[in-house]
């Protein structure tokens, strides 16, 4: 069981973090495209986007963001080595969302049972802890029950960030990011509940 289960969570949390990376990239380059102002911009991602202007040294930067210049400045700094996801933590992926798309709050939107004791944050912090030891002090495995569980809460939690996201671009956009609704997301991602 260890031989085959320790790679386990490291493969659950590369997919967690992946999707998220994927998700920010593609939802910058919808709002570059479909935003039809640099000030439709979430407020957030203009404040961000203008103190990174600000702290280039050449004072022809402003420019940088004349005209429709801003639209692949949107793309650009998303791909950036300055923009990178450092783990698949809460903290991390509110800062990373946070960044990228001006969008804040995100992970209390990952909210589960009313009568859970622990938040989805939480557990998927707790998770991605257990694997960096795993990976970097050559702890013991997790079991499958662990790991099934957390691939379950991921999906969900997939789900939300979706939706999440969905509404953010909408407001700024007027567009949809996402056609699929909750309930067509969940058959898609998860084929054996169906």
């Amino acid at each position: 069981p260890t031989t085959f289960l320790r790679p386990v969570p490291l493969m659950l949390a590369s997919t967690w973090e992946a999707f998220h990376t994927r998700c920010v990239s593609e939802a910058a380059g919808f709002l570059s495209g479909f935003c039809t102002v640099g000030t439709a911009l979430p407020k957030e991602l203009r404040k961000r986007m203008a103190a990174e202007v600000e702290r280039e040294k050449d004072e022809l930067s402003p420019w940088s963001l004349a005209g429709d210049e801003w639209r692949a400045f949107v793309r650009k700094r998303v791909d950036a080595d300055a923009l990178r996801l450092r783990s698949g933590k809460s903290a991390h992926i509110e800062e990373y969302y946070s960044t990228g798309l001006g969008l804040v709050k995100l992970s209390p939107k990952w909210s589960g049972s009313r009568k859970a004791t622990t938040s989805n944050a939480a557990v998927i912090d707790a998770f991605i802890t257990a694997r960096d030891g795993i990976t970097h002090r050559g702890e013991s495995h997790l079991s499958v029950k662990d790991c099934w569980k957390f691939r379950q809460l991921l999906i969900l939690q997939v789900i939300r960030t979706i939706s999440v996201v969905d509404k953010h671009i909408a407001s700024h956009t007027k567009e949809v990011f996402c056609g699929s609704s909750m309930v067509q997301l969940r058959r898609q991602l998860n084929p054996y509940e169906a």
